[in-house]
């Protein structure tokens, strides 16, 4: 088999693995600040292309002859969803998950690339869907870069689930209902946890444990203590949230990616939960002895397209359909057609001649209309004069109007320095009022700016449908709907559901929610 080259479009950086066998013979990181610093020039210049150069000068100078690549995205960019239907025919299958799916996610359809894989669950006898999305203009941006590399693109796969292609090589068998954790506590990556039934994606979250104004570099300063304790809860909601969905799918084992440290913390308050825990240790089979990283990780697990194959066939590149009706785009056809196309020109001398005469005109008529301007400014300059309160009038010269406006532009900065640090909550209480769903209802909302002038938004509330899962996705997607709203983004960086319980209400069971919103 040929190698393939495995790339992982991270929270913070760009992660390359060349392979060499199963080895790691190439292992490249290029972090975002790298491809987004420079000079003023350069700030103009769009991101893919100074994306695409930095790339094509990190492949070169690693002598990267590989030509194949498969690519792993982080969960921000994809919408992931787990759902189950009636068992429709495979005929009608791929209908009926496009009409169902509507139901759990707030984009139309037809703006995304999608793909899905379902299995047949015979205990409740429905189908249960993996369904994987992307926004179209997105996955047009990474494939407009991929193609300016020449690499042939395999697949585009969601980066958490080809983690089962490492959980395969380590020797595990993912027989009955296991969890699976990424995690590393000392990098600023996006951390996953899914469960997997017999190899089949059931459940997945993706948790980041800081906020995204601070993904490229601007690492927010927390001990290993408050980090640990943050990932605890977070996998505590996690466990939750899988319990709820799937009361009747018991997980019988959690396994970890991750080095001993975080194992050893982690694994005990996983232990009291009342779950077996498991770590792969991966270095044995990379090659390589060096420090933990999920960035790695991920880019090595794509690498591992060709040599590990797994029972999930997902690839949103093989549901593109603008992809493949441009496959023309490579080889000498394009030439060919080039050519073609500038050989039916015709040029008529007339032709050159016309364009220069309406060149000349157009110069011409621009030339006159300046002048006719210049007067104009230079009339009104000589009539202006400023009148004061005391009735008397002064001519100003431009250094003298400068001084003015620099004094007004004083007094304005002085007023701004009053106003602007108040907070205003109406226009958060609109946007909650606009993208609140039915059957959700907020009891609490308390608002403070903390000693290092942040800003904290807490939101409790309750949701009720008759049915936890249901009460849980209605929570998500009001949490989606305030992370796609600008005006609540700007101010809020971090937005995500802190605790979930039930509660008894005159008879009747609701679940209770707190949603933490931080900025």
């Amino acid at each position: 088999m040929t190698n393939t080259l495995g790339i992982y479009f991270g929270l913070q950086s760009i992660n390359i693995v060349e392979l060499k066998g199963k080895k790691v013979f190439n292992n490249i990181l290029i972090p975002y600040l790298l491809i987004s610093s420079g000079d003023e020039l350069q700030e103009k210049v769009p991101n893919e292309i100074k994306m695409v150069a930095v790339l094509k000068e990190k492949l070169e100078k690693n002598k990267i002859l590989t030509k194949e690549a498969v690519v792993n995205l982080a969960g921000r960019e994809l919408i992931v969803r787990n759902f189950d239907m009636i068992a429709v025919p495979k005929t009608e299958l791929s209908q009926a998950v496009n009409f169902e799916v509507k139901k759990y996610i707030p984009f139309k359809t037809e703006d995304l690339t999608y793909d899905f894989q379902a299995v047949f669950d015979r205990k409740i006898r429905r189908r249960q869907v993996l369904y994987i999305g992307i926004k179209k203009t997105v996955l047009e941006k990474y494939l407009f870069i991929l193609e300016q590399l020449n690499l042939k693109i395999k697949a585009i796969e969601y980066s958490a689930f080809s983690l089962l292609r490492i959980v395969k090589l380590s020797g595990i068998h993912l027989k009955g209902t296991a969890g699976i954790i990424n995690v590393d506590s000392q990098e600023n990556d996006e951390i996953n946890f899914f469960v997997s039934d017999n190899g089949f994606p059931l459940f997945s979250r993706d948790i980041t444990l800081i906020p995204e104004a601070q993904a490229l570099g601007f690492k927010e300063t927390q001990s290993q203590e408050k980090i640990l304790e943050r990932l605890k809860t977070e996998i505590r909601i996690s466990l939750d949230f899988y319990q709820r969905k799937f009361p009747t799918k018991k997980m019988s084992r959690l396994l970890f990616l991750c080095d001993a440290q975080d194992y050893t913390e982690l694994s005990a308050f996983v232990k009291e939960a009342g779950l077996a825990c498991e770590l792969i240790d991966i270095s044995k089979y990379t090659g390589k002895q060096s420090e933990f990283s999920i960035g790695f990780l991920k880019a090595y697990s794509a690498s591992l397209y060709n040599l590990v194959r797994t029972n999930l066939k997902i690839n949103l590149l093989a549901q593109h359909t603008v992809y493949k009706a441009l496959d023309f785009r490579k080889g000498p056809f394009v030439k060919e057609r080039v050519f073609s196309w500038f050989s039916k020109i015709r040029i008529r001398p007339i032709v050159p001649i016309l364009g220069l005469l309406i060149c000349l005109g157009v110069f011409i008529n621009g030339t006159f209309q300046r002048k006719q301007l210049e007067d104009k400014i230079k009339e009104i300059i000589n009539t202006r004069s400023i009148s004061f309160k005391g009735g008397s009038q002064k001519n100003y010269g431009y250094e003298e109007l400068a001084t003015i406006e620099s004094e007004y532009k004083r007094k304005i900065n002085t007023l701004d320095r009053f106003v602007k640090p108040q907070i205003y909550v109406t226009r958060y209480l609109n946007i909650f009022a606009r993208n609140i769903p039915d059957n959700v209802w907020l009891t609490d909302l308390s608002f403070k700016r903390t000693d290092t002038d942040n800003i904290e938004l807490n939101l409790k509330g309750y949701a009720f449908l008759e049915d936890s899962n249901k009460e849980l996705e209605l929570i998500n997607t009001f949490i989606l709907r305030l992370k796609s709203e600008p005006d609540f983004t700007r101010s809020f960086k971090e937005i995500y559901l802190s605790s979930v319980d039930t509660e008894v209400i005159r008879d009747l069971r609701v679940t209770k929610f707190v949603i933490q919103c931080k900025g």
